[in-house]
């Protein structure tokens, strides 16, 4: 659960 939070997150920075 937290693990898909903290990879989103980290998927936006990437992006951004």
């Amino acid at each position: 659960m937290v693990k898909m939070i903290i990879q989103s997150h980290y998927y936006v920075a990437l992006v951004w």
